[in-house]
């Protein structure tokens, strides 16, 4: 009996060593549906796993700054993903692009300029984050950028300039058009164009001078074209790899 027992704890104790720690990964909020769908249909070796944190890239990069253990980011900015590198080069993946949703169906908007002659609080992410960066950008390029200024309401993400618009604090806000795809009571009214100061790229990044095999797998899976398919069919640009 007392050998049946230790060598039961023997067992167990060789089952823990072969299960590695989950890689601890960071990836934009707007992407959270492509990533945990991606990881998902990852097979590791030793039976690793993965735990995400989504938030805004810029967040993300704070964290890591901060000391957070991150091994691996998946941010939709390239300037942020250059400084969050740690080992390698950043590998861009894909491209999304801003648009303008309105609540309910609305008519198209011929112009961004046409913005002004219509009514209602505007939702955007923060200046610090891809999204709204990027929202800022094509409403300067537009020329309506001051006349807009005081409508102009902050959030969080982009997923928290969605939030405003689908609880109806915002009557407009500049999402992904991966965000306006499946939104209740959500429509394109504007689209930026796909290679203009609307579009974001999204990059994978390690994070750590010396990676573990399980999160270079994860890297590489990332990179694969099985998962670039998968971002396209949600709505992702493919893009060069650089």
């Amino acid at each position: 009996m007392k050998y049946a027992v230790l060598f039961s704890l023997l067992l167990a104790a060789c089952s823990a060593d072969a299960l590695e720690a989950p890689v601890v990964a960071g990836g934009a909020s707007s992407l959270q549906s492509v990533l945990t769908a991606a990881s998902a249909a990852w097979q590791p070796s030793k039976g690793s796993s993965v735990t995400w944190s989504f938030e805004a890239s810029s967040s993300l990069l704070r964290r890591q700054e901060a000391g957070a253990a991150f091994e691996l980011l998946v941010l939709a900015d390239e300037e942020l993903a250059r400084k969050a590198c740690r080992s390698g080069v950043p590998k861009v993946l894909w491209a999304n692009h801003i648009v303008l949703a309105a609540r309910g169906a609305v008519l198209p908007l011929a112009a961004l300029s046409d913005l002004v002659q219509r009514d209602g609080p505007i939702a955007l992410a923060a200046a610090a984050v891809p999204a709204g960066a990027a929202a800022r950008r094509v409403l300067l390029e537009a020329g309506v950028l001051d006349q807009v200024q005081a409508r102009l309401v902050d959030a969080a993400s982009v997923r928290g300039a969605l939030a405003l618009l689908q609880a109806g604090a915002a009557q407009w806000a500049f999402v992904y058009d991966t965000d306006v795809r499946g939104a209740a009571e959500v429509s394109a009214a504007w689209r930026s164009g796909a290679d203009g100061p609307g579009r974001v790229l999204c990059s994978v990044v390690l994070t750590t001078d010396a990676p573990r095999a399980s999160t270079l797998s994860l890297f590489e899976h990332l990179c694969s074209p099985s998962v670039r398919a998968l971002a396209t069919a949600r709505g992702f640009l493919p893009v060069e790899q650089h």
